[in-house]
């Protein structure tokens, strides 16, 4: 499958590579170890210097963490004359206009892609999203929950201009890995939660479910990090849970899918999403899962019969959907995670959001003439 004609730069500028950075793990490496067949020239700059070793094909041209060296990595990297310039935050959407006006050019070529829900950004970040809506031709939302959570303001500028391509997964490669997965030896029932371990994803309401389960085998892994790390080991040692609550840290994409395909169930109590990678992934991996009635996580599981929702914040719901699914056994988890699976398999792989991207790529590098390229610098 071919989502562009030969030969094509896009250049992606993100906020920073790391384990979970989806516009590197799901936007630039299926293209550079081959899993898509394609045959595009991939840039990417960041902000900040990776976490990582980056694919030894990726062109990237990495700032410092401040503007100055922002600009200076953008400025090499708009030098190979980028076809695309795809832009995934609103940091780096302002950073690109900057760019734009020191060179006296337009952004006709830009595409800007929102990766969650209005509520989730800080101040800061909504007042930056600003300029980005009035200046970028093309907005690509992660779901119709992220289009529909924005402001009357934002939504206004976005009329006319704006598509939803949902967030995908790589589902043959996941599916590798999870099929080496050994069968668990221990004993008792694991929950496993993914994610950064911040305020939104509600990690201490997983905590308090967990000790008022009745059920005493239920083990909880937290699969990532986050300044809420030792407020959950507080929490766990203060409930009676300390060798019952596990956190990783974060650790590398094949080792999460491991944490997952051994665990009995996984649940996400997240106030606020775009379109949670992480849910998908989880999905696909094997157990069922218990999530939040946020509007992503609805989208996400509609026509899914055997979805289970809880309301936000309601620890004796999360608890009771725990407990449920300890009781019906691992015949019935079985049943509900391969249903699980089969939903994500056939609306959520990459294959399906690369294509989606064609005509928006298409659309854009036939104005690249018009666009943001690489003459020099206004002094």
């Amino acid at each position: 499958m071919s989502a562009s004609p030969p030969n094509r730069t896009v250049l992606h500028v993100i906020l920073k590579i790391q384990p979970t950075n989806g516009q590197y793990n799901e936007h630039c490496l299926p293209f550079l170890d081959g899993r898509i067949e394609d045959p595009r020239r991939l840039v990417v700059c960041s902000f900040l210097p990776p976490d990582l070793d980056v694919h030894p094909d990726l062109e990237l041209f990495a700032g410092d963490g401040t503007f100055r060296g922002g600009m200076r990595a953008l400025d090499q990297a708009l030098r190979l004359e980028p076809d695309v310039v795809h832009v995934h935050a609103p940091q780096t959407g302002v950073l690109v206009i900057a760019a734009a006006l020191r060179r006296r050019c337009g952004l006709a070529n830009a595409v800007y892609t929102i990766q969650n829900s209005y509520q989730n950004y800080r101040l800061r970040n909504r007042l930056l999203m600003i300029p980005v809506f009035a200046a970028y031709p093309r907005l690509v939302f992660c779901s119709e929950a992220a289009r529909a959570s924005m402001s009357k303001l934002l939504r206004r500028l976005a009329r006319d201009k704006s598509t939803v391509i949902p967030n995908a997964v790589d589902v043959e490669g996941l599916e590798a890995v999870v099929d080496a997965v050994p069968a668990r030896s221990a004993d008792g029932f694991e929950v496993v939660s993914v994610g950064r371990l911040i305020d939104i994803k509600a990690p201490l309401d997983i905590v308090q479910a967990v000790a008022d389960v009745a059920e005493p085998a239920v083990r909880l892994t937290f699969v990532g990090d986050g300044p809420l790390r030792p407020a959950i080991e507080a929490e766990a040692q203060r409930l009676g849970l300390a060798d019952r609550v596990t956190v990783t840290g974060m650790v590398s994409r094949p080792d999460v899918y491991r944490h997952v395909a051994q665990a009995d169930l996984f649940v996400s109590a997240s106030h606020g999403e775009g379109l949670p990678v992480a849910v998908l992934e989880s999905m696909l991996c094997g157990p069922p899962g218990v999530i939040t009635r946020i509007p992503p996580h609805e989208e996400l599981v509609d026509g899914l019969d055997d979805a289970v929702l809880v309301p936000v914040g309601d620890v004796p719901a999360l608890a009771a959907a725990i407990s449920e699914a300890v009781a019906v056994g691992p015949a019935e988890r079985a049943n509900r995670a391969a249903a699980g699976r089969a939903h994500v398999e056939s609306r959520y792989g990459l294959g399906a959001m690369h294509q989606a991207y064609g005509p928006v790529y298409r659309a854009a590098a036939a104005e690249k003439g018009a666009g943001i390229g690489p003459s020099e610098v206004a002094s």
